[in-house]
């Protein structure tokens, strides 16, 4: 490993293993900060530098409200941990965050990428910031749901007596909502999956796209968006993820810049990687933003009431209902490497693609993993992890 990357890894390091072991902090050494933001204010200030006041767009009373202190805005109280060392870990990474992305804002083109240490912090930030986010713990909360429900499911003519009433009688509440998933474990590890990016998406190139109309970018409660327009068909059938072949992903961050990655294989952008882009992509990249909101729009100046709810109207009927979905897949189906029967669950896929007409479509093929062998070393490092957190809860007993 580069010496120079050793700093984010050691602070990877120490969230890993506050989240593969279970230790609970004593009350002593709770984190000073309370209040957690899922959308960091790191990544807000690119919008008010100086008031660190942003207005908003609520989409379920469809009405924008003032300037709000970004303190207030995206949080939780513990929204992750209450576990300080896991919380003072977190915040080194996200001060080195702030750097690269101010960096960005400040240049307004990729020099900012010239270092391989800013290189991976970018690539940690967005995986980091997809998987963090409210939405994103909805979407664990509906997976561990169906998982649930699919496991009673399993058990039908299985058990008997009070067991199979208890199994009818627990199944039938989650059909109605009577059972609410507060906690689920998949939240926490998605965490630490996107804590490794540079192995998930560092075969991917970047653009920085740049409102030459000044209408200005906006952003969501789920800011770092993932599409995947060449296989549309093909992952409504699958789930779309970090490693699927034709990924895009993009991220708002100032109302001047959309920071875009994509797979080199699927598509080509002509000239240096910095895009000039008219109204009509400015429109379509903040139509993305809503599509795949969960509460909240934001952006830099109030009095765009109006302008929202064009946008909330023409997208509402391609926000999915639900954050994940379930699919069956036959025993013998050939992208999957098993005798038995495959369930899929995972996010919903958007309905909505930007249209970008200074991207160029190649030919390829659609494959669940594009880079087998960057997939492997992901799951070794997982592994590594874990094994060594073990390690060292044994030593300290």
């Amino acid at each position: 490993m580069n010496p120079r990357s050793s700093s984010l890894f050691n602070s990877i390091r120490l969230i890993i293993y506050s989240k593969f072991i279970d230790v609970q902090p004593d009350s002593e050494i709770m984190p000073a900060r309370k209040k957690q933001h899922y959308v960091p204010k790191l990544y807000m200030r690119g919008w008010c530098p100086e008031t660190e006041k942003l207005p908003s767009y609520q989409l379920d009373r469809r009405q924008e409200f003032p300037p709000t202190s970004i303190h207030y805005l995206c949080y939780e109280d513990y929204f992750y941990s209450d576990d300080a060392e896991q919380e003072e870990a977190t915040m080194k990474m996200e001060d080195r965050f702030a750097a690269v992305l101010q960096d960005f804002r400040n240049e307004q083109t990729l020099s900012a990428l010239d270092s391989e240490e800013e290189w991976m912090y970018v690539l940690t930030f967005l995986t980091h910031t997809h998987k963090r986010t409210k939405n994103a713990k909805k979407e664990s909360q509906e997976l561990t749901h169906e998982l649930l429900r699919l496991l009673l499911e399993a058990n039908e003519g299985a058990m008997e007596g009070d067991d199979e009433e208890m199994r009818q009688t627990a199944l039938e509440m989650l059909e109605e909502d009577k059972i609410q998933v507060k906690n689920s474990p998949a939240f926490p590890m998605g965490e630490l999956v996107s804590m490794y990016g540079p192995l998930l998406i560092g075969d991917l190139k970047v653009a920085l796209l740049r409102d030459a109309t000044g209408m200005g970018f906006i952003f969501s409660d789920h800011p770092v968006v993932l599409d995947n327009p060449m296989f549309q068909e093909e992952i409504r059938g699958t789930k779309t993820g970090f490693q699927t072949r034709g990924i895009q992903i993009f991220c708002p961050i100032s109302p001047d810049l959309t920071l875009m990655m994509y797979d080199p294989d699927c598509y080509r952008i002509p000239g240096t990687g910095v895009v000039d882009v008219g109204s009509d992509v400015v429109t379509d990249l903040n139509k993305l933003q809503m599509v795949n909101v969960l509460d909240a729009v934001f952006y830099q100046t109030e009095g765009r009431e109006s302008e929202m709810r064009v946008l909330h109207d023409e997208v509402e009927d391609l926000r999915p209902e639900n954050m994940t979905d379930v699919d069956r897949f036959d025993a013998d189906d050939p992208r999957f490497d098993t005798n038995n029967e495959v369930f899929g669950i995972g996010s919903t896929a958007p309905g909505f693609s930007p249209e970008l007409p200074f991207v160029e479509e190649l030919d390829a093929e659609f494959a669940l993993i594009r880079s087998p062998e960057m997939y492997a070393r992901y799951k070794s490092m997982i592994k590594d992890a874990r094994d060594s957190a073990k390690e060292e809860l044994t030593e300290d007993e």
